[in-house]
């Protein structure tokens, strides 16, 4: 090697290793409804996010979060599914006369309906 070529190899041994510090971020809407995480590229134009450990980055199902004082929360599905279903006065709480529109504990309708199990 030449003289040129070992002060070169001396310059890049004498670099610091770049290490790049892992982050997590979930974002939310203006609901608190959490939209998408994000690992260590994150988008400048959004401000509503909560820093996040990497285990809950690589677990959460955004679908099911909300942030409610500052905390994830996780709010799954609260009805009972059955398959064979007849209009009623009690059961599962719809927007009326659309039984696919579930309306959700906290959730209010002025014109809401009920489903409930049939009885045969």
């Amino acid at each position: 090697m030449n003289q040129q070529e070992l002060e070169f190899l001396k310059g890049l041994m004498s670099v610091e290793p770049i290490v790049v510090k892992e982050e997590y971020r979930a974002y939310y809407d203006d609901a608190d409804k959490i939209l998408y995480t994000a690992a260590n590229q994150f988008p400048d134009d959004n401000n509503n996010w909560i820093p996040i450990t990497k285990v809950q980055y690589q677990t959460l199902e955004c679908q099911w979060l909300w942030l409610e004082k500052g905390q994830l929360v996780e709010r799954k599905l609260t009805y009972n599914h059955y398959f064979s279903l007849t209009t009623s006065t009690k059961g599962v709480k719809i927007v009326k006369n659309h039984a696919g529109i579930v309306v959700e504990p906290g959730e209010e309708y002025t014109d809401v309906g009920y489903y409930d199990k049939r009885n045969s």
